[in-house]
């Protein structure tokens, strides 16, 4: 678990895959965390300062053609 430090995609961004799409902080290091997939961002699923689980998504992605 962890807390949103930083959200670094908006709705209507396009992501590839394994760019970096947000930051997490632990109690012991901030982890950048990546795109599985790529797509352009449809909603935001969290917000900064928000706490998250570990594989819970952060931002619903449309696929590119």
């Amino acid at each position: 678990m962890g807390r949103v430090e930083e959200l670094l995609l908006e709705a209507g961004s396009t992501v590839e895959e394994n760019d970096v799409i947000a930051v997490i902080d632990t109690e012991k290091v901030a982890l950048d965390v990546r795109a599985t997939r790529s797509g352009v961002v449809s909603a935001v699923l969290v917000e900064v300062g928000e706490e998250v689980k570990e594989r819970q998504p952060i931002y619903e992605l449309q696929p590119t053609a």
